[in-house]
């Protein structure tokens, strides 16, 4: 009988914190409160909206392909991306949604996680948490802006600019190794 042990837990004295997990349920135990509640409501909310946010991104997909490309038409040469295996155009659409849907679901991944948390802080704490997930989403679009802006044509002409002088290179990158580098670094951005 779950209610039993439940009970029988909540009535000895607790000097630490406890998580006990049974069949996906997730008991916390903070100073003789006891809190249960099923954990995969908060991770199939976060996953569906990273699909959703997925979805949204694939159907922009070209045009935010385009809006990738053009900080690499500042260089002082013709860029030229090649795609060299037969599956690397759907890797890299397929590659933009997933980290779109990431990008778009920050504010719900970021309020799931709080739902999560927050049966072990006092009711006074859930108030401020409206505060924290607009502005978490507004630094993390801010690190992105400042990332595409600055950094990334910064970074291009950098790396690019490492030349030989002995030898002539071309350079000629991958599209997916081009997005994945630009992808990456405006996430870091974000969380920056």
């Amino acid at each position: 009988n779950d209610a039993g042990q439940v009970s029988k837990i909540n009535s000895i004295k607790v000097t630490e914190s406890f998580i006990i997990e049974k069949n996906s349920h997730v008991t916390l135990i903070f100073s003789n409160v006891v809190v249960d509640y099923n954990k995969k409501s908060y991770i199939f909310k976060s996953l569906l909206a990273i699909v959703l946010g997925a979805l949204i991104t694939h159907y922009f997909s070209d045009t935010l392909l385009a809006k990738l490309i053009e900080p690499s038409t500042i260089l002082n040469f013709p860029l030229n991306l090649q795609v060299l295996k037969v599956t690397s155009m759907f890797m890299v659409k397929v590659g933009m949604a997933l980290m779109g849907g990431i990008i778009l679901s920050l504010p719900v991944i970021f309020y799931q996680i709080w739902c999560f948390i927050s049966p072990a802080f006092e009711k006074k704490y859930n108030f401020p948490v409206i505060f924290i997930v607009v502005f978490s989403t507004l630094f993390f679009a801010t690190g992105l802006i400042f990332g595409y802006n600055i950094l990334v044509p910064f970074s291009l002409e950098f790396f690019t600019s490492m030349t030989s002088t002995t030898v002539n290179i071309n350079y000629n990158f991958t599209l997916e190794g081009y997005l994945i580098y630009i992808m990456w670094l405006l996430f870091a951005c974000g969380l920056i």
